[in-house]
């Protein structure tokens, strides 16, 4: 009987390892792993670039975390956190000048309650719906993927047929310039560093021309605030349109913002 001992011994190891690789079989390419090697891919991104590797060779470790991503992400059952991930390695490898890799985000396409804005922005765990302000036919919020919130967009809508009041001054809902001159309250600027300005502007090649209104400052916590608000007139539906972006911090450009500015269009 002892000599059989070392034979079932073996017996047993390579039952052991049959069954670790009957496991990592049904394991590999599961929405598990593939979130664990998202992580992964970003910082091998991340490690390539601040070893100034090649375009080339970078654009290859984007592509390759793309596409073991891909099959988990596909249909709107998706896992929002595997989705997030896509769109994160999507925002990263846009933000690199030269990458010869196309990267498109994973969209959700939406539109203000009374169809008068219809507009696109990354699926991903960062984006959610506001509370929105007076006026308001939606909102919208921005985070970081630390948590912290990094915009606030809000729609608002003022009525051709009607007169509003900021502070002492009575503006007619079809004045574009006069609503973007003296719409001026932001709550959310403690101390203003750089004043209100008003110019001619266009949000994107979707929307006509109107105005820019911009302001800066600090917020109540000392971080600073930047305001910057988009008029234009929405003929179909005689109203006045204010796409208002408010930043927190310093975030610098954002390719998801940047595409959901792009997606905006009259409904």
């Amino acid at each position: 009987m002892a000599a059989a001992a070392p034979d079932l011994r073996e017996h047993a190891i390579a039952r052991v390892t049959k069954i670790q690789a009957a496991l990592e079989a049904k394991h590999k390419g599961s929405p598990a792993e593939a979130g664990a090697r998202a992580a992964l891919d970003v910082d091998a991104v991340r490690a390539a670039v601040a070893a100034s590797r090649p375009a080339r060779d970078i654009a290859a470790i984007v592509q390759e975390a793309l596409d073991r991503l891909a099959p988990h992400v596909a249909g709107d059952g998706a896992d929002p956190r595997l989705v997030t991930a896509y769109n994160g390695i999507v925002t990263l490898a846009r933000g690199l000048d030269g990458l010869p890799v196309k990267a498109e985000y994973l969209l959700v396409r939406s539109s203000t309650p009374g169809g008068e804005l219809e507009y696109a922005h990354p699926r991903s765990l960062d984006w959610r719906r506001g509370i929105g302000k007076e006026r308001s036919l939606g909102s919208l919020l921005q985070y970081a993927p630390t948590g912290e919130l990094r915009r606030e967009i809000d729609f608002c809508s003022y009525r051709w047929d009607t007169e509003y009041t900021f502070g002492a001054q009575a503006v007619g809902g079809d004045n574009v310039k006069g609503i973007a001159t003296f719409d001026v309250q932001h709550p959310a600027i403690a101390k203003v560093t750089e004043p209100h300005r008003v110019a001619k502007g266009r949000l994107n090649r979707h929307i006509a021309n109107g105005y820019v209104a911009e302001v800066s400052g600090i917020g109540e916590d000392g971080a600073p605030v930047r305001v910057r608000s988009y008029y234009f007139r929405c003929k179909r539906r005689m109203l006045t349109i204010n796409v208002c972006v408010l930043e927190r911090g310093d975030p610098g450009p954002d390719p998801e913002a940047e595409a959901f500015l792009e997606s905006l269009a009259e409904g």
